[in-house]
């Protein structure tokens, strides 16, 4: 009796032995899974990226308002500063027509465009300057008719242009070119149009136009 009591008290004590050694180890061992902080405020992944796109399209959008108010006061240069931007250069263009109709000055516009090596006109430029022609059909007007008409890209408005040319020719009112020298601004002018242009019925009919010139201008010096 006084054994089995003895290892009772022995088997006691190494349970509690054990226990304590669990609990004690588990309080040292550190946490296997510590929990990350949240961040305070949702992050994107393309914040940065859409914001430079924001600041992009406002710079752009202040640029061309700016140029467009700068036309408006006959500011001649946003022409050049445009030319690589088609639409915009189109918006400029029709700004800078009506500001000169306005001042009187749209002489000075077609002196800008004709002297430069890269700017184009439109139709709607070169039917007001087809209108200034036919008051005043001197030889600088009609060079500078045929340049912007021819600057347009349209072939129709240059076949009219060449058709109102060769009449007032036929009329004697560019008594100052010779039928050889109007001939050769005309061929020279076609060449000035884009490659666009020369496509299709309307550039067909252009040329089809340019050959039956040559042969009235031809006859009108055999009649001289």
């Amino acid at each position: 009796m006084l054994l089995i009591l003895i290892i009772l008290v022995i088997a006691f004590a190494g349970a509690a032995a054990l226990v304590f050694a669990v609990y004690h180890q588990s309080r040292a061992l550190p946490d296997r899974q510590p929990h990350a902080e949240l961040p305070r405020e949702p992050v994107s992944l393309f914040a940065d990226d859409l914001s430079e796109a924001d600041a992009s399209a406002n710079s752009s959008a202040l640029d061309a308002s700016s140029l467009i108010e700068r036309a408006r006061q006959g500011d001649l240069t946003t022409l050049n500063q445009t030319r690589d931007q088609a639409p915009l250069y189109q918006d400029v263009l029709n700004t800078l027509i009506d500001s000169c109709e306005r001042q009187g000055n749209t002489a000075a516009l077609v002196r800008h465009i004709a002297k430069s090596d890269d700017l184009r006109g439109n139709v709607r430029l070169a039917e007001r300057v087809i209108a200034a022609w036919q008051n005043a059909p001197d030889r600088r007007a009609t060079v500078d008719m045929l340049h912007v008409a021819a600057l347009a890209d349209d072939a129709n408005t240059y076949r009219r242009a060449v058709d109102l040319a060769v009449g007032a020719f036929k009329n004697g009112r560019l008594s100052n070119f010779s039928a050889d020298e109007l001939l050769a601004l005309l061929e020279s002018q076609l060449w000035v149009l884009s490659l666009y242009a020369h496509r299709g019925g309307d550039g067909f009919a252009l040329k089809q136009r340019l050959a039956d010139v040559r042969r009235e201008l031809a006859a009108a010096t055999s009649a001289k």
